[in-house]
Protein backbone atom coordinates (compact mmCIF):
# COMPACT_ATOMS: atom_id res chain seq x y z
CA UNK A 1 0.00 0.00 0.00
CA UNK A 2 1.41 3.53 -1.07
CA UNK A 3 1.59 6.16 1.42
CA UNK A 4 0.26 9.54 0.32
CA UNK A 5 2.15 13.02 0.90
CA UNK A 6 0.54 16.11 1.71
CA UNK A 7 2.14 19.30 1.72
CA UNK A 8 2.97 21.23 4.88
CA UNK A 9 5.28 23.87 6.27
CA UNK A 10 7.65 23.56 8.74
CA UNK A 11 6.79 25.10 12.02
CA UNK A 12 10.16 26.87 12.54
CA UNK A 13 11.41 28.14 9.40
CA UNK A 14 8.49 27.50 6.98
CA UNK A 15 10.21 25.87 4.92
CA UNK A 16 7.21 23.73 2.62
CA UNK A 17 7.60 20.06 2.08
CA UNK A 18 5.67 16.90 1.80
CA UNK A 19 4.85 15.05 4.63
CA UNK A 20 2.97 11.52 5.64
CA UNK A 21 -0.30 12.67 7.48
CA UNK A 22 -0.35 9.54 9.25
CA UNK A 23 2.74 10.04 11.49
CA UNK A 24 2.25 12.18 14.17
CA UNK A 25 6.25 13.87 13.71
CA UNK A 26 8.28 14.42 11.34
CA UNK A 27 11.54 15.88 10.47
CA UNK A 28 12.63 19.40 9.13
CA UNK A 29 14.88 18.58 6.36
CA UNK A 30 16.02 22.63 5.85
CA UNK A 31 16.69 23.67 9.79
CA UNK A 32 16.71 19.86 11.18
CA UNK A 33 13.71 20.83 13.91
CA UNK A 34 11.17 18.07 15.25
CA UNK A 35 7.81 19.47 14.61
CA UNK A 36 3.89 17.61 14.93
CA UNK A 37 3.14 16.88 11.80
CA UNK A 38 -0.46 18.40 12.31
CA UNK A 39 0.48 21.37 12.85
CA UNK A 40 2.91 21.54 9.67
CA UNK A 41 -0.01 20.61 7.54
CA UNK A 42 -2.23 23.58 9.36
CA UNK A 43 0.31 26.19 8.51
CA UNK A 44 0.74 25.16 4.85
CA UNK A 45 -3.33 25.24 4.97
CA UNK A 46 -3.81 28.38 6.57
CA UNK A 47 -0.89 29.68 4.68
CA UNK A 48 -2.69 28.89 1.32
CA UNK A 49 -6.23 30.38 2.60
CA UNK A 50 -4.59 33.56 3.16
CA UNK A 51 -2.80 33.42 -0.89
CA UNK A 52 -6.21 33.15 -2.03
CA UNK A 53 -7.85 35.79 0.16
CA UNK A 54 -5.05 37.56 -0.58
CA UNK A 55 -5.99 37.08 -4.57
CA UNK A 56 -9.31 37.71 -3.70
CA UNK A 57 -8.30 40.81 -2.48
CA UNK A 58 -6.68 41.81 -4.72
CA UNK A 59 -9.03 40.54 -8.07
CA UNK A 60 -11.84 42.86 -5.66
CA UNK A 61 -9.78 46.00 -5.88
CA UNK A 62 -8.43 45.89 -9.73
CA UNK A 63 -12.28 45.36 -10.20
CA UNK A 64 -13.20 48.85 -7.85
CA UNK A 65 -10.38 50.16 -8.98
CA UNK A 66 -11.81 49.50 -12.92
CA UNK A 67 -14.74 50.71 -11.91
CA UNK A 68 -13.59 53.87 -9.98
CA UNK A 69 -12.30 54.33 -13.55
CA UNK A 70 -15.55 53.56 -15.41
CA UNK A 71 -17.02 56.24 -13.17
CA UNK A 72 -14.87 58.56 -13.63
CA UNK A 73 -14.88 58.34 -17.35
CA UNK A 74 -18.30 58.34 -17.49
CA UNK A 75 -18.60 61.60 -15.11
CA UNK A 76 -16.23 63.17 -17.20
CA UNK A 77 -18.54 62.11 -20.46
CA UNK A 78 -21.67 63.27 -19.12
CA UNK A 79 -20.15 66.47 -18.16
CA UNK A 80 -19.16 67.04 -21.37
CA UNK A 81 -21.94 66.43 -22.72
CA UNK A 82 -23.49 69.00 -20.35
CA UNK A 83 -20.94 71.44 -21.37
CA UNK A 84 -21.92 70.89 -25.29
CA UNK A 85 -25.30 71.45 -24.56
CA UNK A 86 -25.29 74.41 -22.30
CA UNK A 87 -22.93 76.09 -25.19
CA UNK A 88 -25.50 74.75 -28.02
CA UNK A 89 -27.81 76.49 -26.07
CA UNK A 90 -26.37 79.62 -25.74
CA UNK A 91 -25.53 79.63 -28.84
CA UNK A 92 -29.27 79.67 -29.67
CA UNK A 93 -30.45 82.39 -27.51
CA UNK A 94 -27.55 84.71 -28.76
CA UNK A 95 -28.97 83.77 -32.46
CA UNK A 96 -32.82 84.46 -31.43
CA UNK A 97 -31.50 87.70 -29.18
CA UNK A 98 -29.09 88.67 -32.86
CA UNK A 99 -32.53 88.56 -35.04
CA UNK A 100 -34.92 90.31 -32.12
CA UNK A 101 -31.93 93.18 -32.32
CA UNK A 102 -32.10 93.26 -35.75
CA UNK A 103 -35.87 93.37 -36.49
CA UNK A 104 -36.05 96.65 -33.18
CA UNK A 105 -33.06 98.20 -35.00
CA UNK A 106 -35.35 97.99 -38.30
CA UNK A 107 -38.64 99.54 -36.82
CA UNK A 108 -36.70 101.96 -34.45
CA UNK A 109 -34.54 103.12 -37.26
CA UNK A 110 -37.39 104.95 -39.94
CA UNK A 111 -38.37 106.64 -36.26
CA UNK A 112 -35.25 107.99 -35.16
CA UNK A 113 -35.07 109.08 -39.12
CA UNK A 114 -38.21 110.99 -38.82
CA UNK A 115 -36.96 112.44 -35.37
CA UNK A 116 -34.20 113.82 -36.51
CA UNK A 117 -35.61 115.36 -39.28
CA UNK A 118 -38.66 116.84 -37.38
CA UNK A 119 -36.18 118.10 -34.39
CA UNK A 120 -34.09 119.98 -37.74
CA UNK A 121 -37.00 121.15 -38.92
CA UNK A 122 -38.17 122.87 -35.71
CA UNK A 123 -34.24 124.16 -35.46
CA UNK A 124 -34.62 125.65 -38.68
CA UNK A 125 -37.64 127.49 -37.74
CA UNK A 126 -36.55 128.55 -34.37
CA UNK A 127 -33.14 129.60 -35.67
CA UNK A 128 -35.24 131.88 -38.64
CA UNK A 129 -37.56 133.57 -36.31
CA UNK A 130 -38.38 136.62 -38.29
CA UNK A 131 -37.74 135.00 -41.13
CA UNK A 132 -39.99 133.87 -44.13
CA UNK A 133 -38.73 131.34 -46.40
CA UNK A 134 -39.23 131.06 -50.22
CA UNK A 135 -41.90 128.46 -51.70
CA UNK A 136 -39.35 128.02 -54.86
CA UNK A 137 -36.32 129.99 -56.65
CA UNK A 138 -36.91 132.58 -59.46
CA UNK A 139 -37.58 129.95 -62.34
CA UNK A 140 -40.64 128.08 -61.20
CA UNK A 141 -43.11 130.74 -61.34
CA UNK A 142 -42.50 131.21 -64.65
CA UNK A 143 -45.38 131.13 -66.87
CA UNK A 144 -48.17 130.79 -63.47
CA UNK A 145 -50.79 133.44 -62.40
CA UNK A 146 -49.14 136.09 -60.62
CA UNK A 147 -51.96 135.83 -57.92
CA UNK A 148 -51.51 132.40 -57.03
CA UNK A 149 -47.87 132.98 -56.96
CA UNK A 150 -49.13 136.15 -54.43
CA UNK A 151 -50.43 134.04 -52.43
CA UNK A 152 -47.96 131.56 -52.21
CA UNK A 153 -45.29 134.10 -50.77
CA UNK A 154 -48.19 135.66 -48.52
CA UNK A 155 -48.58 131.90 -46.96
CA UNK A 156 -44.82 131.67 -46.57
CA UNK A 157 -44.99 134.38 -44.45
CA UNK A 158 -43.49 137.45 -46.88
CA UNK A 159 -45.42 140.87 -45.86
CA UNK A 160 -43.50 143.31 -48.49
CA UNK A 161 -45.24 141.73 -51.75
CA UNK A 162 -45.19 144.28 -54.91
CA UNK A 163 -46.58 143.33 -58.50
CA UNK A 164 -45.28 145.00 -61.67
CA UNK A 165 -47.17 144.81 -65.09
CA UNK A 166 -45.47 144.70 -68.77
CA UNK A 167 -48.39 145.81 -70.34
CA UNK A 168 -47.01 143.55 -73.62
CA UNK A 169 -49.92 141.74 -74.91
CA UNK A 170 -51.65 142.06 -78.05
CA UNK A 171 -53.51 139.27 -78.19
CA UNK A 172 -52.84 136.55 -75.42
CA UNK A 173 -52.98 133.71 -77.35
CA UNK A 174 -49.27 132.53 -77.03
CA UNK A 175 -48.81 134.46 -73.59
CA UNK A 176 -51.92 134.96 -70.97
CA UNK A 177 -53.06 137.56 -69.34
CA UNK A 178 -51.52 137.65 -65.60
CA UNK A 179 -48.42 135.34 -66.74
CA UNK A 180 -45.68 135.92 -64.44
CA UNK A 181 -42.47 136.54 -66.39
CA UNK A 182 -40.43 136.57 -63.14
CA UNK A 183 -40.20 137.08 -59.47
CA UNK A 184 -37.27 138.69 -57.71
CA UNK A 185 -36.42 138.57 -54.07
CA UNK A 186 -34.49 141.73 -52.65
CA UNK A 187 -33.88 142.51 -56.09
CA UNK A 188 -32.27 139.45 -57.42
CA UNK A 189 -34.38 137.61 -60.21
CA UNK A 190 -32.15 134.53 -59.75
CA UNK A 191 -32.48 133.92 -56.21
CA UNK A 192 -32.49 130.20 -54.59
CA UNK A 193 -34.73 128.58 -52.54
CA UNK A 194 -33.67 130.27 -48.75
CA UNK A 195 -34.38 131.95 -45.81
CA UNK A 196 -35.02 135.93 -46.13
CA UNK A 197 -36.18 139.04 -44.04
CA UNK A 198 -40.08 138.54 -43.82
CA UNK A 199 -40.27 142.12 -44.95
CA UNK A 200 -37.71 142.04 -48.04
CA UNK A 201 -39.00 142.80 -50.98
CA UNK A 202 -40.83 140.71 -53.43
CA UNK A 203 -41.70 141.72 -56.96
CA UNK A 204 -43.72 139.95 -59.25
CA UNK A 205 -43.76 141.00 -62.69
CA UNK A 206 -46.30 139.34 -65.03
CA UNK A 207 -47.67 140.09 -68.61
CA UNK A 208 -51.03 141.82 -69.37
CA UNK A 209 -52.83 144.16 -72.01
CA UNK A 210 -52.10 147.38 -72.15
CA UNK A 211 -54.90 150.04 -71.19
CA UNK A 212 -54.51 151.72 -73.86
CA UNK A 213 -55.86 148.86 -76.25
CA UNK A 214 -58.09 147.97 -73.46
CA UNK A 215 -59.97 151.62 -73.74
CA UNK A 216 -59.43 150.67 -77.76
CA UNK A 217 -61.52 147.77 -77.55
CA UNK A 218 -64.24 150.02 -75.18
CA UNK A 219 -64.62 152.37 -77.99
CA UNK A 220 -64.99 150.27 -80.64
Amino acid sequence: MSTTFVPAICTQCSGEMTVDPSLEKAYCQYCGTTFLVENAINSYNVQQANIEHIETVNIHHNHNQQGFLDSIFSFVEKQQVRKDEKKRLEEEKKKRDDKVSLIMLLILMPILILSFVFLGANDEELNHEGDARTPGESSDFKGEDYRDVVSEFEENGFTNIETEKLDDLITGWVTKDGEVESVSVDGDVEYSTGWYPEDVEVVITYHTFSEKEGDDVTED
